[in-house]
């Protein structure tokens, strides 16, 4: 009896599997709902890593808003193509970062070495990564022009999947 209720238990433990690890290992599983639709306050209350009242973007205009850390060798991965995206984009998308779990100085250093020119929040506590719902490092959310937050991606992007969102956002 034993025996085959231990059958059992593997045949449905393997279906389950074999269910779930195609949605595990599929895009969609990176490309995430949002979890917020608007970006709190509190972030447009943060003092930047230069030391610096934080700067609301413009309203009505698109915003890409990034989660990183220093020591976040994924965040290192997508750096440079944040730092073209901003670059390429700044007249139509505000980007922000977020340098969570980080001190400023390290996070100044990493922008440096990066080239990226747009502010990034001082986040030392993690709280403001924890208000937007960043589950991992890194984290980007696109928002559109009317303040909604449209798409969450947890994972490092690449320069063609930060691109086609970037376009995404600009035809919304």
């Amino acid at each position: 009896m034993k025996r085959s209720r231990l059958i059992k238990l593997a045949v449905i433990a393997g279906i389950g599997i074999l269910v779930l690890i195609p949605l595990l290992f599929s895009e969609e599983a990176d490309h995430v709902h949002p979890t917020v639709e608007h970006i709190p306050d509190s972030l447009w209350e943060a003092e930047t890593v230069g030391g610096l009242p934080f700067e609301r973007p413009a309203q009505g205009k698109p915003m890409v808003i990034n989660v990183w850390a220093s020591w976040c060798i994924p965040c290192k991965e997508e750096a440079p193509a944040f730092a073209e995206a901003a670059a390429m984009y700044w007249d139509e998308i505000a980007f922000v970062g977020i340098a969570t779990k980080d001190t400023k100085a390290a996070a100044r250093q990493f922008q440096a070495t990066y080239g990226i020119g747009f502010q990034s929040a001082s986040d030392p506590t993690g709280e403001l990564a924890n208000q937007l719902r960043a589950p991992a490092l890194p984290t980007t959310f696109f928002v559109d022009a009317n303040g909604l937050v449209i798409s969450r991606m947890v994972k490092p992007l690449t320069a063609a999947e930060l691109e086609a969102e970037l376009s995404a956002l600009i035809e919304e």
